[in-house]
C-alpha cells in the first residue's frame, strides 16, 4: 500500500497485520476495494496535508502582479494545498495526492529554493514528521472496515 504527492515524493507503507487486510480487498468486490482503499489513503494523507498547511510558508504582504506572472494574496500557498484521488484502475495501485493547485505555480521555488531566492521546504518536512501518524491512520481504517464488513456478512448467522 502506498501513497504519494504530485511532486514526486512517495511514501510506501508497511501495516501490522497487512496479510488479513490484503486477504479481504481480493475478498471483496473491485469497486468496493478501491473505494476502502481510496478512503484509507484519504485518511492518512489528510494528516500529511494538515501539517503541510500548519507549516507552510506565508509572506507578510503578497507578491504584485507582473506581466509574466499573476498577483498572489499572502497565505495563497497554504490555501492552495488540496488532496486529490487519481482515478482507480486497479486495486493494487491507488493514489491520493497532496498537491497545490495552478493557483500556487510557485510552490517548487518556495519548496526548493532557486539561484537568487533560498529553499523554505514545507511539504517534505510535513510528509517525514507525519508519517507514523499517516500510517496509523491507513490501517486503522482499513481495520475497522474489514470489521465492519465481516460483522455485516455474519449478522444473523448462528
Amino acid at each position: 500500500m502506498a501513497f504519494g504527492y504530485q511532486s514526486g515524493f512517495g511514501v510506501t507503507i508497511n501495516i501490522e497485520g497487512a496479510r488479513a487486510i490484503e486477504a479481504w480487498l481480493k475478498e471483496i468486490k473491485f469497486d468496493l476495494a478501491g473505494k476502502k482503499m481510496r478512503g484509507a489513503l484519504r485518511k492518512g494523507a489528510g494528516i500529511v496535508k494538515d501539517v503541510a498547511v500548519a507549516t507552510a510558508p506565508v509572506s507578510k504582504s503578497g507578491r504584485h502582479a507582473s506581466k509574466k506572472y499573476p498577483a498572489h494574496e499572502s497565505g495563497n500557498l497554504r490555501d492552495a494545498l488540496k488532496l486529490q484521488a487519481a482515478p482507480i484502475k486497479n486495486r493494487d495501485n491507488v493514489v491520493v495526492h497532496v498537491g497545490l493547485t495552478k493557483d500556487a505555480f510557485y510552490w517548487r521555488w518556495v519548496e526548493f529554493g532557486k539561484h537568487d531566492q533560498p529553499a523554505y521546504p514545507f511539504l517534505r518536512p510535513a510528509l517525514d514528521s507525519s508519517e507514523g501518524a499517516a500510517t496509523d491512520a491507513v490501517g486503522r481504517f482499513l481495520r475497522n472496515s474489514m470489521k465492519r464488513y465481516r460483522t455485516a456478512r455474519t449478522r444473523g448467522r448462528k
